[in-house]
Order: C-alpha cells, then structure tokens, then sequence
C-alpha cells in the first residue's frame, strides 16, 4: 500500500510595511527560520510576528458541473448491482432515477456502495412486488 505524501506545514507571517501597512501572508516551509526568509524575499522585511505551524484545511472538491435534480413523486423497489434499492424516479435528468440503497442482496458482504447514486433507468431492474 503507498503512504501518502506528508501534508505542508503553513505559518502566517505578519508585520508592518514601510508604508505602515499591515501585511499578513500564509508561507509554506518546514520551520519559522525558512517562513522568516521567505516572507523576508516576498515582502521586503522580516516579520515581527510567526504563527505556527498550521496545517491547511482539507477542502472537498465539488462538481461544477452538478445538474439540478427534479423529482417525480414515482418511488419504486428496485435492484441495482445486486442491491435492492428504493428508486426514486426523476423529471430532470430525464429517463434517470436517484437511487437509495436499502440492503446487499448477494452473498459478498465485503460489497459497500455509496449511500445515493444517480443512474440511468435502464441499469435498474424495477420489481412488480414490494419484498
């Protein structure tokens, strides 16, 4: 299994200009000393004050492309991938159906599917009877 790389540390580096303008800049180094320097190439002074180490918040990439949903007041039982799922079918994306997984219906417990999905109608087996 690959390690992953070690996350950035980030100190703030805060001082006066010479205009007597506070300036604060998030630097990116392994110690104060090289958060000094750096600030000290960018800025022209050295800091008068150093906080840190921090780490970055880790931010979730959203989909840009997200499509708004538009549901029907259709819900059906269904199977998908072996799963037995509550469909609820949608107006827009047309011919697509929200999907809300209710239990594994195989053998293979090892299986874990995301809580929601949007797919196709087509992929889905609609049942006639309720189980």
């Amino acid at each position: 299994m690959a390690r992953r790389k070690k996350r950035p540390l980030y100190f703030v580096c805060s001082s006066l200009t010479e205009d007597m303008q506070i300036t604060s800049v998030n630097i990116e180094a392994s110690s104060k000393e090289e958060a000094s320097a750096l600030y000290k190439s960018k800025i022209k002074v050295y800091p008068e004050i150093i906080n840190g180490p921090f780490y970055l918040k880790k931010v979730k990439i959203q989909n840009v492309n997200r499509k708004d949903l538009v549901f029907s007041n259709i819900t059906k039982k269904a199977i998908y991938k072996d799963f037995l799922v509550s469909a609820f079918l949608l107006d827009s994306p047309i011919d697509h159906a929200y999907l809300v997984y209710i239990k594994n219906l195989s053998n293979n417990e090892l299986i874990k599917m995301k809580s929601t999905v949007i797919v196709p109608i087509e992929q889905i087996t609609i049942l006639k009877e309720n189980l």
